[in-house]
């Protein structure tokens, strides 16, 4: 080999000292990742974490674990020949023999703008910068699947599906509130201005007035409204998102449910009866059930519980007084309803008055009977 192409050998490797590594991915420096980490439990309060991911362990169960210890949730998982099975996040279990509840690996997929269940486990998925993933508890069901995804989304990481933010009615939220100053304002239809509680999920806010009920986007901009004539019938009370529907009761004494992308009516059910407070939903024996309480003047309300896929009845109790704004919660298959009493024509409340619990199942639990009206969520 002669002199000059030593020369030009040695002048490359000098060059080469100087490039930066390659990489098949990631940030400038190639040593770690920044991904989303999303945690939905079965009550429908939501977590979510941004994590950096080491540069030699780019797994999802890598940034499970650094996302549970950054919220101090605790997470319990095992190997097998299979890889790593996630049993336990926060208070969660896995229930396979009783409730069928498990975790459930989600991807946010960004060509698409939605969540796919992954198809490799936890230990398998290897993530890439700006990736989002999510775990969601839930219940498989071969009929009906009850999640097509995790609520949150991208940018929207912390959804208010329920007015009182859950099914436990806890009404937290973890995100941070900065600033005080107005960012937008929308305005409704009704002359009566807004009754109903705000819900915000999968990246839109619902809100209904005597007029309508409105889908904004998180800028404010309508994306879509319903409304029923100059009368309306919406009334005063307010929606809840589950999935892919949004469901209200009317004053019309309906209760509907919408399909969220475009406001189109899934389904509708006459009650006969006022509604007053929100509806709740939840999955019970692997079937989602929609509960929705009533008011009625000078007598008592109900409880109803409706298939959640086509509006179907599937068993309504009487209480022993009526429900007045008071959203239901639910925990561990019981319905805790406030009972506001029996409003007479004069606007006064009388006994009985208390908290009836009612089991998912369609039977009665227990009653607590108080000395005044309870209209407040429990």
């Amino acid at each position: 080999m002669g002199y000059k192409a030593l020369q030009m050998i040695a002048i490359l490797i000098i060059l080469a000292s100087f490039l930066p590594p390659l990489s098949s991915g990631g940030n400038a420096s190639g040593d770690v990742w920044e991904v989303t980490v999303v945690i939905q439990f079965g009550n429908g309060e939501v977590f979510s974490a941004m994590v950096y991911l080491p540069s030699d362990n780019h797994t999802a169960i890598k940034a499970t674990e650094l996302a549970c210890g950054q919220l101090n949730l605790e997470l319990n998982y095992s190997w097998s020949s299979y890889g790593a099975l996630v049993n336990q996040i926060g208070w969660e279990k896995n229930d396979w023999s009783g409730s069928g509840y498990y975790w459930h690996l989600m991807v946010w997929e960004n060509d698409s703008s939605h969540w796919v269940n992954s198809n490799v486990g936890a230990s398998s998925l290897n993530l890439s910068e700006g990736d989002v993933i999510a775990w969601v508890y839930t219940v498989d069901d071969s009929s009906w699947v009850p999640y097509t995804g995790a609520v949150a989304s991208p940018g929207h990481y912390f959804p208010w599906s329920s007015p009182r933010g859950n099914l436990n009615n806890t009404g937290v939220s973890h995100g941070n509130v900065v600033g005080n100053e107005v960012i937008w304002k929308f305005k409704g239809e009704s002359s009566w201005g807004f009754s109903s509680t705000p819900v915000a999920s999968m990246g839109l806010i619902f809100i209904a007035d005597s007029s309508a009920l409105y889908a904004l986007n998180m800028n404010g901009s309508l994306l879509w409204s319903n409304e029923k004539g100059a009368a309306g019938y919406y009334g005063i009370a307010s929606p809840t998102v589950f999935n892919r529907y949004v469901i209200i009761g009317t004053s019309d004494q309906y209760l509907r449910a919408f399909y969220i992308p475009n406001g189109t009516l899934a389904w509708e059910v006459h009650l006969g009866e006022d509604v007053t407070s929100a509806p709740v939903v939840d999955i019970y024996n692997r079937i989602p059930y929609v509960f929705v309480t009533t008011f009625n003047f000078n007598s008592v309300g109900k409880l109803y519980a409706f298939y959640l896929q086509n509006g179907t009845e599937a068993w309504n109790l009487t209480l022993m007084g009526s429900n007045y704004f008071g959203v239901p919660a639910i925990y561990n298959g019981k319905i805790i309803v406030p009972i506001a009493g029996i409003e007479d024509s004069s606007y006064a409340w009388n006994p009985p008055y208390g908290i009836q619990c009612i089991n998912e199942n369609g039977t009665y639990g227990w009653n607590y009977t108080s000395s005044s009206s309870i209209r407040s969520p429990p």
